[in-house]
């Protein structure tokens, strides 16, 4: 007991901090890289570094030699090889501390709704129809310099007619991704990275992988409505949710475009506005 009270005695408050500073990067560092071909990398170093100990440990030193070099020289080709993950990392570091605030405004939440309620009509007629399509939008990371080849600039207003009618097939620009940026179609035929994941469902074709593999290097949200079966999926930070309706479409796009606090407001003045008539 003497001991466990002499060690707490000996730790120092910055200790603590330093700990669950450690804690939370390893943490972050696991799930962003899960599920991707990132983590069995990981699995290989880790692999490394234990055999490389165990080298050390039995005095094998040509082995210990070539693998501690190996090691060294390995840190380089870690950051080209982690490069999108990291380049996300430091992206979403930068959203957490310097927020885009002209973005929180009554008026531009208003019509961030109205864009919605368009995207969502679109939507329910593209998966009615079974007409493919994918639709971006871009939030702070600017998604041009990830975009494959050309596109087509539209600077339109977001309307559910003018989707359909460049989503319509065998028209020039239905192949390729429609990206929204403030509130308003900016590009369309767009043609996006995709995901290496592997383990995705085998009906999810070249749409879907487009749709995954931008959110996977950018924070930007991309919807999808599949042309075999017209099911509506929604993909952010690389993770792809499938199979909703109009409905929950609209309530998950709100969830993710239109800030809480903001949410809250409305709501605060609509129960007052309620109480008020009540009156």
């Amino acid at each position: 007991m003497s001991i466990i009270i002499d060690f707490i005695s000996r730790v120092k408050f910055s200790d603590i901090i330093d700990i669950l500073l450690v804690a939370y990067l390893i943490y972050e560092l696991i799930r962003l890289v899960s599920g991707t071909k990132a983590a069995q990398i990981i699995k290989g170093i880790g692999i490394l570094l234990l055999i490389t100990l165990v080298s050390d440990l039995f005095k094998f030193n040509t082995m210990n030699y070539i693998l501690r070099n190996t090691i060294q020289v390995g840190l380089i080709a870690l950051i080209i090889l982690f490069q999108p993950e990291l380049r996300r990392a430091l992206e979403k570091v930068g959203r957490n501390f310097f927020g885009n605030i002209s973005k929180g405004s009554n008026s531009y939440m208003e019509n961030t709704e109205e864009v919605i309620k368009q995207v969502c009509d679109a939507s329910e007629a593209f998966s009615k129809k079974r007409t493919g399509a994918i639709i971006v939008f871009e939030r702070e990371s600017n998604l041009n310099e990830m975009l494959i080849g050309q596109y087509s600039y539209i600077d339109s207003v977001v309307t559910s007619p003018v989707l359909q009618n460049i989503f319509y097939p065998n028209t020039p620009l239905h192949d390729g991704a429609v990206i929204i940026r403030n509130n308003r179609i900016a590009t369309a035929n767009c043609y996006l990275p995709l995901t290496g994941l592997e383990s995705l469902d085998q009906e999810m074709g070249t749409r879907h992988r487009a749709g995954i593999g931008i959110t996977e290097v950018s924070d930007c949200i991309s919807l999808m409505v599949s042309e075999e079966t017209g099911k509506i999926s929604v993909a952010v930070e690389g993770v792809i949710e499938r199979g909703l309706s109009k409905e929950t479409l609209a309530k998950k796009l709100k969830e993710l475009l239109i800030p809480e606090d903001n949410q809250n407001e409305k709501k605060g003045w609509l129960k007052r506005m309620v109480n008020n008539n009540a009156k």
